[in-house]
C-alpha cells in the first residue's frame, strides 16, 4: 500500500497544478477525481455516462470503491502520466463476505458495520484475504476475512466472528 500511496501522491500533485478539466467524459475511462472531503484527488470512473440534473456525474473511486459526485471540472485526465495509471489493476474490488449474506440470514445494519470495525481494529492492519468463490458476471467474489494476532501470529476469521457476533 506505500506504493499506491506514494504514486496516488504523484498523481494528486500533477492534478493540483493541472487546471484543465475535462470537456466531455466517457464511460469506462480512468480519470482523477476531486474528492471534497479531503480535496484530493484519487482514480475514479463514471458509473453513468448521463449528468445528474445537478450536472455533476456519479463517480467510483476504484482504488477505496466509495461513489462520490463530481462536476467534470473536478475530473483530470491521467492518460499522460502513462499507461501505469490507468492499467493499475484497481485497489477495491467488490466482493461480500462468505457466511454473511441475507441468503445466510445476515443483514448488514450501522450495528454490524460498527462491529466488523472493531474486529479489523484502530491500527488498520493488514488482513488477509481468501477468495472462496470467484466473482462472475452476475456475482460478486465471495470472500473471507482473516486478522492475524501479532503476538501469537494465530489467524481469526473476522467472517466467524462476524456471524458468532463475538468480538476478537
Amino acid at each position: 500500500m506505500t506504493v499506491l500511496n506514494k504514486f496516488m501522491h504523484a498523481v494528486n500533485e500533477y492534478c493540483k497544478r493541472n487546471d484543465e478539466g475535462v470537456e466531455e467524459a466517457e464511460l469506462g475511462k480512468v480519470y482523477a477525481s476531486l474528492y471534497r472531503e479531503d480535496l484530493t484527488y484519487y482514480r475514479a470512473v463514471l458509473t453513468s455516462p448521463d449528468p445528474l440534473p445537478s450536472g455533476e456525474f456519479q463517480v467510483r473511486f476504484v482504488d477505496f470503491g466509495n461513489e462520490h459526485k463530481a462536476y467534470l471540472s473536478e475530473l483530470k485526465n491521467v492518460d499522460s502520466l502513462g499507461d501505469f495509471v490507468v492499467r493499475l489493476p484497481y485497489q477495491a474490488v467488490q466482493c461480500q463476505l462468505r457466511n454473511l449474506t441475507p441468503d445466510d440470514g445476515f443483514h448488514w445494519s450501522d450495528r454490524e458495520s460498527a462491529a466488523l470495525l472493531e474486529l479489523i481494529g484502530p491500527d488498520n492492519p493488514e488482513l488477509l484475504i481468501r477468495v472462496t468463490a470467484p466473482a462472475t458476471d452476475s456475482s460478486a467474489a465471495v470472500v473471507e476475512l482473516f486478522k492475524r494476532d501479532p503476538q501469537t501470529r494465530h489467524l481469526t476469521c473476522i467472517n466467524t466472528e462476524l456471524a458468532k457476533g463475538a468480538p476478537l
